[in-house]
């Protein structure tokens, strides 16, 4: 009971903010924009499918070389991505939730659940890799853009190592095994440990499948960093085509700028308990918009445009997961604690 409750709290939390941003923005401003789409508007949709296919892509490069073969094709993969994502996009849990439910739909097709995990493990390490740079380009492109060498370019130098130790400590965590520091953990605390150890050595072979993956396959995964940096770079394309139907002018040095740093503002959303970043999401825009000097309620619009594409692949996403056999509940099993631990156990 008080899991719903503090979901409906931060669902009118999020809706909030945005009801505070479009009053501030201009509600006219805001509408006329909108209204210029007109029966265009399904062309908003467009991009987001180049986005997914590259992602997919990606995700098809994280596993060994034919592993996949003929059970799982490149369509099926992208509705098994799909219907995962739109967990993803409607639980505040850092966007992890969908992550075993994409593994336990793989399971159904013939792929090992320690196998499947490793995948989705591997390919969230490199979209978040590709997603680093690219903010990073964003970021460089910025202080280009302003000509700021001061407090701005301090700040992005500064980052630099930051992000080097940052990727230095996944990939290491990876290799040494990424959840027998878990296990240590709650063996010290006493948590779920009867639980835990039962499941030990699942665990051990998913961290092995990585070590295997990264000592093995280097290429893919490189090519797999390739995939979902394109898919970052398309996302671009997508606020371009979304200015450009509601008539607002924009260079494309400004529009990089737009999508690399509104990814910024949704990752650090997705840190808090907010379902889909909702609120930070569209404030990040607006104040991206505020820095590059444009009208914000032109980066409002964009940003809730942007929220309709969201909610409307994840309801197709949902549609697709239960169509695989992933229902309501056992989706809330699996971005629990435990349901992570059940994916495992369902190898059984």
């Amino acid at each position: 009971m008080v899991k719903y409750v503090l979901r409906a709290l931060f669902l009118i939390v999020g809706l909030s903010i945005i009801a505070w941003l479009v009053a501030q923005a201009g509600m006219q401003n805001v509408w006329q924009q909108a209204q210029k789409l007109g029966w265009l508007f399904p062309l908003i949709m467009v991009p987001f499918v180049g986005v997914f296919f590259f992602d997919t892509l990606g995700w098809a490069q994280a596993f060994p070389p034919g592993s996949l073969h003929k059970r799982v094709g490149t369509g099926l993969l992208f509705c098994i991505r799909m219907a995962g994502e739109s967990i993803n996009n409607i639980t505040p849990t850092a966007y992890l939730g969908g992550e075993p439910v994409k593994a336990l739909i793989l399971k159904r097709f013939g792929i090992p659940t320690a196998e499947g995990l490793a995948s989705v493990v591997i390919a969230k390490t490199t979209l978040a890799l590709s997603q680093i740079l690219f903010m990073f380009i964003g970021a460089v492109v910025l202080v280009i853009r302003l000509r700021d060498t001061g407090v701005v370019l301090a700040c992005l130098l500064g980052a630099v190592p930051l992000a080097g130790l940052f990727i230095y400590f996944i990939l290491a965590w990876q290799q040494h095994g990424l959840f027998k520091p878990l296990l240590k953990v709650a063996r010290r605390f006493g948590i779920g440990v009867q639980r835990l150890e039962t499941l030990e050595s699942r665990f051990e072979k998913v961290d092995e499948g990585i070590r295997a993956f990264y000592r093995e396959h280097p290429g893919r995964f490189a090519k797999s960093f390739l995939f979902h940096f394109l898919g970052w770079c398309v996302g671009v394309f997508e606020v371009a085509v979304i200015l450009k139907l509601i008539g607002f002018e924009c260079s494309w040095m400004d529009v990089f700028i737009i999508e690399s740093l509104a990814q910024l503002a949704k990752g650090i959303g997705s840190l808090l308990p907010l379902p889909g970043s909702l609120g930070v999401q569209e404030g990040g825009g607006v104040y991206i918009f505020h820095i590059l000097k444009l009208d914000m309620s032109a980066g409002l619009t964009l940003m809730l445009l942007k929220r309709v594409r969201e909610l409307v692949f994840a309801a197709l996403g949902l549609s697709l997961a239960s169509w695989l056999g992933v229902d309501k509940r056992s989706a809330d099993s699996h971005v629990s604690e435990e349901g992570s631990a059940s994916a495992v156990d369902s190898s059984t």
